[in-house]
């Protein structure tokens, strides 16, 4: 559980960094790619990149995912830290 819980860190925080260039140019189609890194893992359903209004910018979701990304972000005040 814990070699898991890094691993997921570690995709997460690359994820992030890639980004960041990708939001400063507003550049979407960088991000949509720089998502593709959640599509080895199976079970992360989605990863949603919020812009600095808390708008939707990008969004990966794996076909067996409930729901896509919410377009307007909302954080889960219930959500595990």
């Amino acid at each position: 559980r814990q070699s898991m819980k890094r691993e997921l860190n570690v995709t997460a925080t690359i994820a992030a960094d890639r980004n960041s260039a990708a939001l400063l140019f507003l550049d979407n189609e960088r991000a949509d790619k720089n998502l593709d890194v959640f599509r080895v893992n199976p079970s992360i359903l989605s990863a949603c990149v919020y812009d600095g209004s808390g708008m939707l910018f990008s969004g990966y979701a794996a076909e067996k995912a409930p729901a896509p990304c919410p377009e307007v972000y909302a954080p889960n005040l219930n959500a595990p830290e």
